[in-house]
């Protein structure tokens, strides 16, 4: 059954943009498609678990996002219209897109859910009722946009019957491609290669290969998209060659430096919580709530205390935060610890606080002294009562200030000392 999807932080955003003069386009937006029931080629199994991940992970570090799922061809076209309506010019954009796709004459084209079972000599055919991947990058870069992200992981064996040895479209997979200024686009596999979406018996993974790779890394919010694009390539050939599969993700970037999407989570963001809406012209709240959906999934209760203090302006969202500090504080799990190696300079416990102009409203603290160690858990910035136990130069990631170990709450981790000083 098709289906489409319009996530609640799009609807709140929207509804917000309503409410909210000169809001006609939104900051970070994305339309995330995943198609699984082909009328006519072979039904796939995991493209609509893959787009309902992707479509809850770019959420939660603050896009818009809209999910449409076994879609045909009037829905894609009518999604990605929708889409450059909410683009300006300032806007970052992020297309993802999991289904059958297929090269034809070295253009690249998205599958619907109605593309025709072609046969060769069909190919004008096909490409008319399919979605030509340089007309998604055009449409919206012709609004302007500061940063296009594609991800595609439709790189999967041809689809079409075969007729004697041809079939319509390539072998398998899609073609190279030239990205222009302010896109990067990123393929689940090379050119001529096929993506695997399972790694055999016993794997009962709900999503592919490429896909289960990337979610991760997305969430390694403060790394470039660049670095996470090259991670994906590095491990996801790492699990093909396990399977004996080559399959070694393909990017393009013609980005101006590097897209750090860490940067943008705050803006335009709306509450994910349960707080009520808010009035247009209340600019305290207005803040508080783009604050709200980047806490609320952290599930911490001293980072609502935080939230409180620095938006008691707000007296809507303050009084919210505290009663879910009271709640979190009931059902409090034990923290658990970490291993820590003793690192060569330790200055005496004190109290810090983070500072109130970091980068994002936050920072985040790791279980090693780099960006390249998982995050544990966030700190909004103003957050006092820290203590500071070690601090030392970084294993790894980019960056030259020290690391310090710090405790707040009975839980420790490693934080960049750039984001901390003394109360």
């Amino acid at each position: 059954m098709k289906s489409f999807v319009l996530n609640l932080l799009s609807v709140a955003g929207l509804a917000l943009a309503l409410l909210v003069p000169g809001m006609a386009t939104a900051e970070r937006v994305a339309l995330v498609i995943g198609s699984d029931a082909y009328a006519n080629l072979p039904r796939l199994q995991k493209a609509g678990n893959d787009a309902d991940a992707v479509a809850q992970t770019l959420t939660e570090i603050g896009f818009e996002v809209a999910l449409l799922k076994d879609a045909d061809r009037r829905m894609m076209t009518r999604a990605l219209s929708d889409l450059a309506i909410r683009t300006g010019p300032e806007s970052e954009v992020m297309f993802y897109f999991a289904g059958h796709g297929v090269e034809l004459s070295g253009r690249n084209y998205l599958l619907p859910t109605d593309a025709p079972a072609a046969a060769p000599g069909d190919e004008a055919f096909l490409a008319a009722e399919s979605l030509a991947v340089d007309q998604v990058l055009e449409t919206l870069q012709s609004r302007g946009a500061r940063v296009t992200v594609l991800i595609l992981d439709a790189c999967r064996d041809n689809p079409f019957p075969k007729t004697g040895t041809r079939s319509a479209g390539g072998n398998r997979g899609l073609a190279a491609v030239t990205a222009p200024e302010g896109a990067f686009i990123l393929f689940s596999a090379g050119t001529g290669q096929s993506a695997i979406d399972s790694m055999g018996a016993g794997d009962d993974n709900p999503n592919s290969v490429f896909t289960r790779t990337l979610l991760p890394l997305l969430r390694e919010a403060d790394r470039p998209f660049q670095e996470i694009a090259r991670a994906v390539r590095g491990d996801v050939e790492a699990l093909a060659a396990r399977v004996n599969h080559k399959q070694r993700p393909a990017y393009y970037d013609e980005l101006t430096g590097d897209f750090i999407l860490t940067d943008a989570t705050l803006r335009g963001a709306a509450p994910l919580g349960t707080p009520p809406p808010i009035a247009a012209d209340d600019d305290a709240c207005t803040a508080a709530a783009r604050d709200w959906a980047n806490i609320e999934k952290f599930g911490d209760a001293a980072l609502f205390r935080s939230f409180a203090e620095t938006h008691s302006a707000c007296a809507l969202f303050s009084r919210a935060a505290l009663e879910r500090a009271e709640e979190l504080d009931k059902v409090k799990a034990p923290s658990s610890s970490i291993s820590i190696t003793v690192p060569s300079f330790s200055p005496p416990v004190a109290t810090w606080r983070i500072k109130r102009d970091v980068s994002g409203g936050y920072m985040n603290v790791r279980d090693g002294r780099g960006t390249d160690y998982p995050v544990l858990f966030q700190l909004a910035s103003g957050l006092g009562g820290i203590k500071v136990l070690e601090c030392a130069p970084p294993q790894s990631g980019a960056g030259s200030k020290d690391w310090c170990l710090i405790e707040i709450d009975g839980r420790q981790g490693w934080i960049s000392s750039g984001g901390i000083e003394r109360e």
